[in-house]
C-alpha cells in the first residue's frame, strides 16, 4: 500500500516536472518567434508586473502554450522516448538569437548571452551616471511630452512605402529640432522601459528576485528622473496614459516620481471623454482621439494655474499588431498603416492647438516614437528590412531655429535633452544620458552600441540601489515601528479587546478612546421594547453566541447580561453619553436603516456621525433628517456610475473589492472627491498594504495609533 502511494507521488511529481519545463520552453520559443525582438529582460519584467490587463491581451497564447504543454508532458511521462523533445526544444530556444536591438548591433545577443551577461557584474553605473544638478530659472518653460507608440522616422520614405504615411509629422519635423542616430538599447525598446529610460537616464532592467514594484509599491526609488526634478523646482507633472494605469506597474512608477496627478484608461472615462463602449480599443484603452480631446482640457486647465508644468501623454493607435483606425480616417491599406496616417494627423491637430494657445510663447513640445514598431506588427515584413530605422523625434517651440542633429543615441539621452532644452539642469547631463544638444560624447558614441548594450544587461550593484533591493528583501520584514495613521484608522465594532473582536462593548469603546481613535464604528441594532431604541451588536445570532441565548432584547435584559461573561454591552443612551464626553471623536454606524429612530436616539451627534447605507432609498430617507455624511457600501463595479451621478461622497469597499478595482477607486479618490473606506484590516501589514489606496480604514488591532 505504501509502495502504491509513493509510486503515485513520485509520477505525479514527474509530470509536474515535464509539465513545468515544457510550458517555460515553450513560452520561450512563442515569444521568439511571434515577437523576436522581446529581450530576456523584456519577459522577466512582464512576468513579474503580470496583471490581469496583461493576461487579458494573451489569455489565447497562454491557454495554448498550457494545452501543448499538457500533451507533451502525458507523452513524456507515458513513452519516455518522447524524452527526445526536451533536447529539441532546448536547442530551439538556446540556439535561436533574440534580436534586442538593430541598426549597429549587427550580431543578435543570443538568450543564453543574455542570461550570461545578468550574471556578471558592470561598473557602468559608478563610472558614467550622474545625478542631475538642479537649475533654478525665473522663466521656466511648460513641457508637454508626446510618447507616439511604435512612430518610426522612416515611415516618410515615399519611396519605400509608396507614399509618405506621416506627412503631417514630416511638416513639423522641418519646423524644429530633430535628431537622427537612434539605437534601440536592451532596457529601453519597449513602452515602459522607452518611458523610463526618456525621463530617468537609465534602461529598465529587473531580475527574477527583484520583485520590487509589487512587494514595496516602489519602481526605482533611488533615482532622480526629469518629473522628479521638475517637481523639485515648482512644476505641476501630469502623467497620462491611454491603457490602465495599472498595466506593468505605470501607476508605481509615475506616482514614485512626482507625478501629481496620473492618469490612464479608467480615469479618462471618469472624465467623461469615453464610455466603455466607445472607448475604440475594446477593453484594452482609450483611442488616441479620445485621448488628445482630454489632454487639450486637462492642459488648458494647467495654463490657468500660476505655475509650469510638464505633461507627458502617450498614444496607443499604432500598437501592434495592426493598430487601431478611428472612425474619422481612411481605411486604404487593412494593415498598421491607415493607423499610422490616421495618428499623424490626430498628433498634427494637437500640435497645431498647442501652437494657437496663449501659453504656447512659453511652451515647448516634443513627439517622439517611444521605440520602433514590433516584430509582431502587421506590417513588419517592411518595416524590418528598413536599411537604418529611427524613431521619429523632434523638439518645437515658438521662434526656435530648425535643424536635424545627427549623432548616436539611445532613449537614455531624451531626458537630458529636454531638460538641458527647458534649462532646468546644468550640465546637461541626466543619469546615463547627454543632451543632444551639447558637444558631449553620448555613451553610445563613447563604448559603442554593441559595448554599451552588453554592459546594461550586466548585473549592477549601483543599478540594485537604484532598485532598492537591498531595502526590499530584508529577510525580517517587521512592521513593529509603521505608525498607524490616526487619521485614517477606524476602530472596527468599537475596537479589539483581550485579543477580541466585535464585541461592541463599553470596556472596548473606552479602550480604543485611549488608543487614539478619532473614527470608533458602532453596529447598532434594534431594542424590542416600549422605549424603542438601538443596542450595539454585529447581529442578533453573534451576540446570542456571546452572551446568551436571548430572543428579543429590552434594556432591562441588557443590563443583566456580560458579553463573553465580562464586557458591559452597550445602549444608545451609553453611546450618546460617552461621544458627548469625547467631542473630537466621530461615530460610525453600520446596520442602520431606520434613520428616524436613528436621529432621535442619536441625532444630537450627527454633525460628526458617518452612517452607511445601501441603496438610493436609503440615501434619500437619511437625507431628510439631515445626515450629512452618508456612507454607500459599494459592493458592484457598476455602481460607480450612481456614485459619481448622485455625487456620493463616502463610499465603502471590502478589501477584495479594494483590491481588484484599485485603479477605478483611486480615479474616484483623486478626480471626485469621493472618500473610500475599506474593511477590514486585521494587522499592521494589512494597513500598510492599503494605506496608499483608502482614505479611512477599519481596523481589528490593537495597538495604539501614531499621530
Amino acid at each position: 500500500m505504501i509502495g502504491y502511494f509513493l509510486k503515485t507521488v513520485f509520477k505525479l511529481f514527474g509530470f509536474a516536472v515535464c509539465f513545468a519545463l515544457a510550458a517555460f520552453l515553450i513560452g520561450l520559443l512563442f515569444v521568439e518567434y511571434y515577437v523576436p525582438d522581446v529581450s530576456f529582460n523584456q519577459i522577466v519584467f512582464h512576468v513579474l508586473y503580470l496583471n490581469k490587463e496583461a493576461v487579458s491581451c494573451w489569455w489565447g497564447h497562454i491557454a495554448c502554450i498550457l494545452l501543448i504543454s499538457f500533451i507533451i508532458s502525458v507523452l513524456m511521462c507515458k513513452h519516455r522516448i518522447m524524452l527526445f523533445l526536451v533536447p529539441i526544444l532546448l536547442c530551439a530556444v538556446f540556439f535561436h538569437p533574440m534580436k534586442v536591438s538593430g541598426i549597429e548591433v549587427d550580431k543578435p545577443i543570443s538568450l543564453p548571452k543574455q542570461m550570461m551577461l545578468s550574471l556578471q557584474w558592470s561598473d557602468i553605473y559608478e563610472k558614467y551616471y550622474q545625478t542631475p544638478i538642479l537649475k533654478q530659472s525665473e522663466n521656466k518653460k511648460n513641457i508637454i511630452v508626446v510618447f507616439a507608440e511604435s512612430m518610426e522616422d522612416n515611415f516618410a520614405d515615399e519611396k519605400y512605402w509608396g507614399e509618405n504615411l506621416i506627412p503631417n509629422l514630416s511638416k513639423l519635423k522641418t519646423e524644429g529640432i530633430s535628431f537622427e542616430g537612434y539605437q534601440p538599447i536592451n532596457g529601453t525598446n519597449w513602452t515602459m522601459a522607452s518611458n523610463v529610460a526618456a525621463l530617468c537616464g537609465v534602461p529598465l532592467r529587473m531580475q527574477l528576485r527583484d520583485r520590487v514594484g509589487l512587494e514595496t509599491k516602489q519602481f526605482l526609488p533611488n533615482i532622480k528622473c526629469l518629473s522628479d526634478v521638475t517637481h523639485e523646482i515648482g512644476y505641476h507633472n501630469v502623467f497620462s496614459t491611454s491603457t490602465y494605469i495599472t498595466f506593468v506597474g505605470t501607476d508605481k512608477f509615475a506616482f514614485e516620481h512626482s507625478f501629481d496627478e496620473v492618469y490612464g484608461r479608467d480615469e479618462i472615462i471618469l472624465e467623461g471623454f469615453a464610455g466603455a463602449d466607445d472607448a475604440g480599443l475594446e477593453e484594452f484603452g482609450i483611442n488616441d482621439v479620445k485621448m488628445f480631446e482630454f489632454a487639450r482640457q486637462k492642459i488648458s486647465a494647467l495654463a490657468e494655474e500660476n505655475k509650469p508644468f510638464l505633461m507627458t501623454i502617450q498614444t496607443l493607435d499604432t500598437h501592434f499588431p495592426s493598430g487601431y483606425v478611428n472612425s474619422g480616417c481612411e481605411i486604404k491599406y487593412g494593415d498598421t498603416r491607415d493607423a499610422i496616417k490616421c495618428s499623424d494627423k490626430i498628433i498634427y491637430d494637437f500640435v497645431r492647438w498647442v501652437e494657437a494657445q496663449d501659453f504656447y510663447d512659453n511652451t515647448m513640445v516634443v513627439i517622439a516614437g517611444d521605440h520602433l514598431m514590433m516584430t509582431a506588427a502587421d506590417i513588419a515584413d517592411k518595416t524590418e528590412t528598413y536599411p537604418k530605422r529611427e524613431i521619429y523625434y523632434v523638439i518645437l517651440e515658438k521662434d526656435i531655429s530648425p535643424k536635424i542633429i545627427q549623432k548616436p543615441y539611445a532613449m537614455m539621452d531624451f531626458g537630458a535633452t529636454i531638460a538641458d532644452k527647458a534649462g532646468v539642469i546644468k550640465e546637461g547631463r541626466l543619469g546615463l544620458g547627454v543632451s543632444l544638444l551639447t558637444n558631449k560624447e553620448t555613451l553610445t558614441e563613447k563604448l559603442g552600441a554593441q559595448k554599451f548594450e552588453e554592459e546594461v544587461l550586466k548585473n549592477s550593484v549601483m543599478y540594485n540601489a537604484f532598485l532598492g533591493i537591498n531595502e526590499a528583501h530584508k529577510k525580517d520584514v517587521s512592521y513593529e515601528n509603521f505608525a498607524l495613521p490616526q487619521n485614517k484608522m477606524i476602530a472596527h465594532a468599537c475596537g479589539g479587546i483581550d485579543g477580541y473582536v466585535y464585541t461592541n462593548s463599553l470596556e472596548a469603546l473606552n479602550l480604543s478612546a485611549e488608543r487614539g481613535y478619532k473614527y470608533i464604528e458602532v453596529d447598532l441594532l434594534k431594542l424590542f421594547d416600549e422605549q424603542r431604541g438601538f443596542f450595539a451588536a454585529h447581529d442578533y445570532a453573534k451576540f446570542r453566541d456571546m452572551t446568551g441565548k436571548y430572543e428579543k432584547l429590552d434594556r432591562k435584559t441588557l443590563k443583566k447580561l456580560k458579553i463573553l461573561g465580562q464586557y458591559t454591552p452597550l445602549t444608545d443612551d451609553m453611546i450618546l453619553d460617552f461621544f458627548e464626553k469625547h467631542p473630537d471623536i466621530w461615530l460610525v454606524t453600520d446596520k442602520v436603516d431606520d434613520y428616524a429612530l436613528l436621529d432621535k436616539r442619536l441625532g444630537r451627534l450627527k454633525d460628526r456621525t458617518i452612517v452607511e447605507f445601501w441603496n438610493e432609498e436609503e440615501y434619500e430617507n437619511a437625507l431628510k433628517y439631515d445626515f450629512k455624511y452618508l456612507a454607500y457600501n459599494l459592493n458592484k463595479i457598476e455602481d460607480i456610475s450612481v456614485v459619481i451621478e448622485k455625487g456620493y461622497r463616502f463610499v465603502m469597499v471590502s478589501a477584495a473589492f479594494l483590491e481588484e478595482y484599485k485603479n477605478t477607486l483611486q480615479a474616484l479618490r483623486l478626480k471626485k472627491g469621493v472618500k473610500v473606506m475599506v474593511y477590514t484590516a486585521e494587522n499592521k501589514e494589512d494597513v500598510a498594504k492599503y494605506a496608499d489606496l483608502a482614505d479611512m480604514i477599519y481596523y481589528d488591532g490593537q495597538e495604539k495609533l501614531g499621530k
